[in-house]
């Protein structure tokens, strides 16, 4: 957002979009509070899952001990990026664990990441996987994270899984991207100097009052800066550390009461700065 003024001060505002630029923020998940947002769980039945709520501080997918027709068998824990919003990064605590009932057996594929061309970053087989992963490799501009495991027709002699597979995340931390900038849904409002001629700056609190929208992590905050500093700052969220996926209100109906005594007679320049998580704009 920007706004113009020159103080005598007289007051012309105006209201421009500052161009996108990407901004970062990372969403715990399972730790304290034991939140799981935007996850889900799958299995195909009789596999069990969680449902993704964190249930014993974990999500949880699950193929018990079953004699698994290939190609039939799957279970997994998925993230999607709320709208507007893409996967920077992954670490969670997760853990792949498998165990046969017999030798005579097709091979389960563990698989974490995401993916736009079926070649997940992290793959692993059967008893193969370490112990626990906590740094999954995600492409740009990812929606969407999976942890899974699947029974894998590749054994010409063989064509039953005959294992019991886990997938599960103890909790980390998903790296949200938001490459939107807040837009103004209303004129600004509200006046820095006194009535009459010559204009000269009102002595005494002003308001200056503006809507603000974002469509992707919210609005953190609205100031006003007169020559670079804050001289006033809307009501806003703490969002850091968050186990929000969008942390902040996505409209701020930001009133700013700002003091004028300060403000010296003269020519000014003045910006409402719209503060998203870990970014601002102008």
């Amino acid at each position: 957002l920007s706004l113009s003024m020159t103080a005598g001060p007289s007051a012309v505002i105006g209201l421009a979009a500052a161009p996108a630029s990407a901004g970062t923020y990372d969403v715990t998940y399972c730790g304290t509070p034991g939140v799981a947002e935007n996850w889900s769980t799958g299995a195909t039945a009789p596999g069990t899952s969680s449902g993704g709520a964190c249930p014993g501080g974990r999500i949880f997918a699950n193929l018990p001990q079953q004699t698994w027709v290939q190609g039939q068998a799957s279970a997994s824990i998925t993230f999607t990026a709320p709208d507007n919003t893409t996967i920077a990064g992954w670490h969670p605590s997760l853990r792949f664990t498998a165990a046969k009932t017999t030798e005579n057996t097709e091979r389960i594929h563990f698989n974490a990441g995401a993916t736009p061309n079926g070649n997940f970053p992290v793959q692993c087989i059967n008893l193969g996987c370490p112990p626990v992963i906590t740094d999954v490799p995600v492409y740009a501009g990812a929606k969407q994270i999976t942890a899974s495991a699947a029974c894998v027709d590749e054994r010409p002699d063989f064509t039953l899984c005959e294992f019991t597979a886990d997938v599960s995340d103890t909790g980390g931390t998903v790296t949200l991207q938001d490459d939107t900038s807040p837009q103004a849904r209303s004129q600004v409002t509200g006046s820095l100097t006194a009535a009459g001629a010559p204009r000269t700056a009102a002595k005494g609190t002003s308001n200056v009052h503006v809507l603000v929208d974002d469509t992707g992590s919210g609005i953190k905050a609205v100031s006003l800066q007169i020559d670079g500093t804050t001289v006033g700052t809307g009501p806003g969220c703490s969002p850091q550390p968050t186990t929000k996926v969008v942390p902040c209100p996505l409209t701020q109906d930001a009133d700013i009461a700002v003091d004028t005594t300060h403000i010296a007679d003269g020519r000014h320049t003045a910006k409402l700065v719209a503060t998203e998580i870990g970014r601002a704009h102008v």
